[in-house]
């Protein structure tokens, strides 16, 4: 069997809901529970840790192929300077961790009268 590298990093799908003005980021975690799971919020980068475990360690199967991370995990994103980091709200469920905040207000452009001169 050929070894292959694997990523442990969970994958994330970020997007932008502009009618709803609202950021959302999604972390695949399949598996893992809430409590094995830790969110920390520096600045604008979001970091995810944890750790995925496997069965409960009686069986020791002879893999034939297995893709699945084991062990300790982390990854973080860097949250767009839009985003009203103040009003993040997180929800675990189904092996997902979602991530929605509002963007930010942007008030209006000011116009500068021009005077003839």
């Amino acid at each position: 069997m050929a070894e292959r590298f694997i990523l442990a990093a969970p994958p994330i799908e970020a997007w932008i809901d502009r009618n709803a003005k609202k950021y959302h980021l999604t972390f695949a975690l399949p598996g893992i529970d809430v409590q094995d799971l830790q969110l920390e919020l520096q600045g604008q980068d979001l970091t995810i840790t944890g750790s995925q475990q496997s069965g409960d360690g009686t069986q020791q199967p002879e893999y034939l192929a297995n893709e699945f991370s084991i062990g300790p995990f982390r990854r973080t994103v860097r949250i767009p300077d839009n985003v009203d980091l103040e009003r993040l709200k997180a929800r675990h469920s189904n092996g997902m961790v979602e991530i929605v905040a509002p963007l930010k207000e942007t008030a209006p452009a000011k116009v500068t009268p021009q005077t003839d001169s």
